[in-house]
């Protein structure tokens, strides 16, 4: 029984890297089949919260590539990238469950004029981050990104901690 976990951690350890580049690319293929097959357009804050997965792809891919890396410098950095994608991700649900507000994207006022009215039906209104548009057993999406990277960055730590000894 205790078998299963340490082959499990061993094998985040070793494999870091194409793990947490194929679960990056879930991460962004879900949450575009999400806007662009559901129709469920992002606020400010659920953009943000991509381009964390995105420097992941990009380090992660270009470590790859180049075939020579420090594991443990690789770990490290994506501990904190995941890190700073949890704080966001919290931060956003804490906007969306009303904790605090962010002023960034609040709802905008409708246009006081008929041409200000005409010229933004070709923009689309911008979401506002308070609203919760996908929930998963009343949770929303932002509180499950933020699991998820809280999760990776541990597990990211974890590994640079190991590959250290």
């Amino acid at each position: 029984m205790n078998y299963f976990p340490h082959k499990f951690f061993k094998l985040f350890v070793h494999q870091l890297v194409p793990i947490t580049l194929i679960i990056s690319l879930i991460v962004i293929v879900i949450v575009l089949i999400a806007e662009f097959y559901f129709s469920l357009l992002p606020c400010e804050l659920c953009v943000y919260q991509r381009f964390p997965y995105i420097a992941v792809i990009v380090f992660a891919a270009l470590a790859i590539g180049s075939g020579f890396y420090d594991k443990q410098k690789i770990a490290l950095l994506f501990a904190s990238i995941f890190l700073v994608s949890s704080f966001l991700a919290f931060y956003h649900s804490g906007v969306e469950y009303g904790l605090w507000s962010y002023g960034g994207c609040a709802k905008q006022a409708l246009p006081d004029t008929l041409e200000k009215f005409h010229s933004s039906l070709a923009h689309p209104m911008p979401k506002s981050c308070n609203e919760i548009e996908w929930t998963i057993f009343n949770l929303s999406i932002s509180i499950y990104n933020g699991v998820l990277s809280l999760a990776l960055s541990i597990i990211s730590l974890y590994s640079a901690v190991r590959l250290k000894k």
